[in-house]
């Protein structure tokens, strides 16, 4: 599941050996990006149906149903609900929430839940703890005990916690899978929370092998990682299939009539032309000579990986000084998640903004330098220089 894609054209969204489904971003502004976007990426190894059951007028739910094999229903459901004091009311998203999920829980034995995503909801240092500060009397039914650093709560978090109750799911931040329990996914100026949350079917439980808050300072919310076993785990360590033959490879060509001509010329060309007769008159072993003939032609019949740019590279503005910077800012949130005291929170604040800072005067010297060699280009009428600035 991925959040803020930014994308608005959701055919952009592609990713090797994923069926890939989205919600475009949407533009409130004439000018600047595009905001939001979602998408849930199902692998083809699952060899699964799978349909969106959405609201289409709102923007910030996407729901996958994945239709697995012995007649099994897993049901993703990625979500984004706005801030409490958000201009952005959150009422319509927990109605389709109670809705999707009341119609998918009940008499359907077969169908399991996954909800996760972006709540921007604070639901304190445990579920007792929750319901004791709302004045609420419930049954104990929750069969994982939460145990939060974050211990504030706010409207989101009761609502988020009695949609969980309500339909008996269970959340994992917080509970005895999480490998470091109960995590921040959300720092800040003010200092850490958890907003981000994974929710499960009880029926999921025995399946689940980790759940992590993964430390990444590219973005204020960290990445939360939730493994599940499936059939296709068991169905690969029953058979005991090499990982290679389950590799997706390199992307195939779309066949055409320029393709065909060019695998004519070397099927017809002197090197295949030799392999083909040697084949036919039994001189060299037919496993081997299809070999040669299909390490011939297979890299005319795939794309060819895409150069990676390398960010320490001469031109890029992300240099050794901004390298460290990151390093330096990934170490302080790990020691914030270990200690949690506002001292640690107050040195992740400034270190965080000191890397923003340094990015964004990169940035511009970068952007800066780049305008003034162009003008240079001009100037010069130097055509090569111009459109290698341009390109």
């Amino acid at each position: 599941m991925l959040q803020e894609t930014w994308v608005q054209e959701t055919s952009n969204l592609n990713l090797q050996g994923f069926r890939s489904f989205a919600v475009p971003a949407a533009r409130r502004h004439k000018w600047g990006r595009c905001c939001g976007g979602l998408a849930v990426f199902v692998s083809v190894e699952l060899d699964a149906e799978c349909q969106i059951v959405t609201n289409q007028s709102n923007n910030n739910i996407l729901a996958v149903e994945i239709n697995l094999k012995d007649n099994q229903v897993l049901f993703c459901i990625n979500v984004y609900v706005p801030p409490v004091n958000s201009a952005y009311s959150a009422k319509e998203v927990w109605q389709f929430l109670d809705t999707a999920l009341g119609d998918r829980t009940t008499g359907l034995e077969n169908t399991n839940i996954v909800l996760g995503g972006d709540f921007n909801a604070r639901m304190g240092k445990s579920n007792e703890e929750l319901a004791q500060h709302f004045g609420l009397y419930l049954e104990n039914q929750f069969s994982l005990n939460r145990n939060s650093r974050d211990v504030k709560f706010n409207k989101n978090g009761l609502e988020l916690f009695l949609l969980a109750y309500k339909h008996f799911l269970l959340i994992m931040n917080g509970s005895h899978l999480e490998e470091s329990s109960g995590l921040y996914t959300y720092h800040s100026v003010r200092g850490g929370s958890v907003l981000d949350y994974f929710i499960i079917s009880p029926g999921l439980l025995p399946a689940v092998k980790t759940f992590i808050v993964d430390i990444r300072p590219e973005s204020d919310h960290h990445p939360i990682k939730l493994v599940i076993k499936t059939d296709v785990d068991q169905y690969r360590v029953s058979n005991n299939y090499p990982l290679d033959l389950v590799s997706m490879g390199p992307r195939r060509l779309k066949w055409s009539e320029p393709l065909s001509n060019k695998v004519i010329d070397l099927l017809n060309g002197p090197v295949l032309e030799t392999c083909r007769d040697k084949i036919v008159k039994c001189t060299i072993d037919p496993i081997e000579g299809y070999q040669q003939i299909i390490t011939t032609l297979k890299p005319y019949l795939i794309h060819t990986e895409p150069t990676k740019v390398n960010k320490s590279s001469k031109g890029s503005w992300f240099d050794a000084e901004c390298r460290s910077q990151k390093k330096i800012l990934s170490l302080a949130i790990r020691a914030a998640n270990k200690n949690g005291t506002d001292q640690f929170y107050k040195s992740l604040s400034e270190i965080r903004s000191q890397y923003k800072t340094l990015l964004k005067r990169k940035k511009f010297e970068f952007n800066r330098q780049n305008w003034i060699m162009l003008d240079l280009a001009v100037r010069q009428k130097d055509e090569v220089k111009f459109w290698n600035m341009v390109h």
